[in-house]
């Protein structure tokens, strides 16, 4: 894991998103909060490495960021969630690894946007972070799951990009502008989804 796991109180579980990446400089990367980032921002498949910090005694609380679009202001909304619903209805078929551990707790529901999806997500990984500090006993613990809206925490500037991203363990580093970020240790079903999204990899910093 990158930076100093001494200092760690807090872990942000988030989305791969560019877009997200000031936000959570500017609220969330204060050198004591440890992130892991994936496709989406799903809990399942992360237990290992964050039981590993919460059996520590130093994480205080945990955050789940998810965001959304908004088809009024033209903001696409979360790509992996895009790929779910695609998945659902038949029009993709996701890797093994991602349609298990993500996939597989939509595939049940009927969804009328991808708005409902994203909203979902938020109950879905909120759950899953609960059942997990529960498994652990650590009732000490604040878990808080938030839906950010995109187009309240990036401006297009209109420039096109590549599409690269940078995969890696859990860090306590700043984010860099216009990357997508995998930092969830080997998981190779976040970064082949992220590929058939058209990203590709620039480095692989572990």
């Amino acid at each position: 894991m990158g930076g100093n796991m001494e200092n760690v109180r807090r872990i942000v579980i988030a989305c791969m998103d560019f877009r997200l990446n000031a936000y959570l400089n500017e609220n969330y990367n204060d050198g004591k909060t440890l992130f892991f980032r994936n496709a989406g921002g799903h809990v399942k498949g992360l237990e290992a490495g964050l039981s590993k910090m919460l059996k520590s005694g130093n994480i205080s609380s945990i955050v789940v960021i998810v965001h959304d679009g908004s088809e009024k202001r033209h903001v696409k909304g979360c790509a992996a969630m895009g790929a779910i619903k695609e998945d659902i209805e038949g029009r993709r078929e996701c890797n093994r690894e991602f349609e298990t551990e993500v996939v597989s707790f939509f595939k049940d529901r009927k969804f009328g946007s991808i708005s409902e999806i994203e909203e979902y997500n938020r109950k879905v990984q909120e759950e899953a972070l609960g059942n997990l500090v529960k498994s652990l006993n650590i009732p000490q613990v604040e878990i808080e799951a938030k839906l950010v809206h995109t187009c309240d925490v990036y401006s297009d500037d209109g420039k096109q990009r590549e599409k690269v991203m940078v995969e890696g363990e859990p860090s306590s580093e700043r984010y860099k502008d216009g990357v997508y970020y995998i930092q969830s240790g080997n998981r190779l079903g976040d970064v082949e989804l992220a590929q058939t999204l058209g990203i590709r990899s620039l480095t692989k910093k572990m």
